[in-house]
C-alpha cells in the first residue's frame, strides 16, 4: 500500500509539471517601426498582476504556464498574447488613431474601452482585483557629468593643451571616457591613454579638474578636490545603471517606478606623493589620515562647521597645505 501511495504521488507530480510549468519570461514591447515603448504596461491575466517595462521596452516575468498577457500603451491598440512555452517574447503594438481603441487608463486601472465584465481581467466584475497601473517615470540621474555640452580643455600625456572652443566637452561616468562634439549631436570619444588630465567648466564657468591616477582607478578619471604641495584630495565617481523593479499586485506596490543611474563616490588623500589613502566623510576617518598633523587638523575642526562634503574637503585641503 505504501508503495502504491508513493507511486501515486510521483505520478501526480509528473502530471502537475506537465500541466503547469513555471518559467522566467523575458520580453520586449516595441511599435511597428521597431522603437521601444517604455510607457507600456503588461498585465498577467491569470494573477491580475501588472508589470512595467523598463526604459528600453524590456520586461521580465516569473510566471506559470499556460499564460495570457494583456499589453496596453497610450496611443496604441491593446493586445492580448498567449504564451505557448517560449521564454522569449517580442510584442509589437500598432498605432491607433481611434481613442476608443487606445486602452486609456481610468482611475480603477481598467482600460476605458473595457467594461467590468470583460474577460481581459479574467473574472467578470466585482470579484476581481483591479490592478492599479502607475505611469513610467523618466529615467533618474545620468551617466554623463553634465546634461549638455560644456567648455573644456585637455592635457595630453606629453603636456600639450587642447582647448578648441568650437568643441563641446562632457564626461561619461560609466565608461570613464572623455567626449567631444563638434556639432552638439554626435560624440567623439578621446583615447584615454593619450590624455593625462582635463578640465570642464560648469554653467557658472567654474572649473572642475580631473586626472587619471591608475593607483586609484586605471579606467576612470578622478576629480581633483584639493591640490597642494603636501596634501592632495581626490574624488572617484563610479556610475551604474539600475532598472526599475516596480511591481503591483492590485493592492500593494513595491520597488522604484523608474530606471536610474546611481553614482557611488569614494574619496582619497595622497600625502607627499605617497600611495592614495581612502577616507570616509567622517571626522574619525579624517583624523586617521591626517594623524601627522593633529593640531592643525583640530584647528580646522574648531573653526569650520557644516557637513563634510566636497566643499568641506576642498577647504580642509587648502588649510592643511598652508
Amino acid at each position: 500500500m505504501k508503495n502504491i501511495f508513493l507511486t501515486m504521488i510521483a505520478l501526480f507530480a509528473v502530471i502537475s509539471i506537465a500541466v503547469s510549468q513555471t518559467i522566467t519570461l523575458k520580453g520586449s514591447v516595441k511599435n511597428d517601426k521597431g522603437l521601444a515603448l517604455p510607457q507600456a504596461l503588461v498585465l498577467c491575466k491569470s494573477t491580475n498582476t501588472s508589470f512595467k517595462v523598463d526604459s528600453g521596452g524590456q520586461f521580465v516575468i516569473n510566471a506559470t504556464l499556460p499564460l495570457q498577457l494583456f499589453i496596453t500603451c497610450a496611443g496604441y491598440k491593446d493586445k492580448i498574447v498567449a504564451v505557448d512555452g517560449s521564454d522569449r517574447l517580442a510584442i509589437v503594438l500598432t498605432a491607433s488613431n481611434d481613442k476608443t481603441e487606445q486602452g486609456t487608463q481610468t482611475g480603477s486601472g481598467m482600460p476605458a474601452n473595457q467594461n467590468t465584465g470583460s474577460i481581459i481581467y479574467g473574472g467578470g466584475g466585482a470579484a476581481s482585483i483591479m490592478p492599479v497601473f502607475a505611469p513610467v517615470e523618466a529615467t533618474h540621474g545620468s551617466r554623463y557629468l553634465f546634461d549638455g555640452w560644456v567648455k573644456g580643455a585637455l592635457i595630453s600625456t606629453d603636456g600639450a593643451v587642447y582647448n578648441d572652443p568650437s568643441y563641446g566637452f562632457d564626461y561619461d561616468k560609466m565608461e570613464g571616457a572623455v567626449l567631444l562634439s563638434k556639432d552638439q549631436k554626435s560624440a567623439i570619444q578621446v583615447d584615454n591613454s593619450k590624455i593625462r588630465s582635463f578640465t570642464l567648466y560648469d554653467k557658472q564657468d567654474s572649473p572642475e579638474n580631473f586626472i587619471l591616477l591608475p593607483a586609484i582607478d586605471p579606467a576612470h578619471y578622478v576629480q581633483v578636490i584639493s591640490d597642494g604641495s603636501k596634501y592632495k584630495i581626490y574624488k572617484l565617481t563610479l556610475t551604474h545603471f539600475v532598472k526599475n523593479n516596480y511591481h503591483n499586485d492590485g493592492m500593494t506596490s513595491i520597488g522604484n517606478n523608474y530606471d536610474e543611474y546611481v553614482d557611488d563616490y569614494s574619496y582619497y588623500v595622497v600625502i607627499n606623493g605617497g600611495s592614495p589613502q581612502k577616507v570616509a566623510l567622517k571626522r574619525k576617518s579624517l583624523k586617521e589620515v591626517f594623524k601627522n598633523d593633529p593640531d592643525k587638523l583640530n584647528r580646522f575642526f574648531d573653526t569650520t562647521n557644516g557637513d563634510i562634503d566636497d566643499s568641506y574637503l576642498q577647504a580642509l585641503g587648502d588649510f592643511m597645505n598652508k
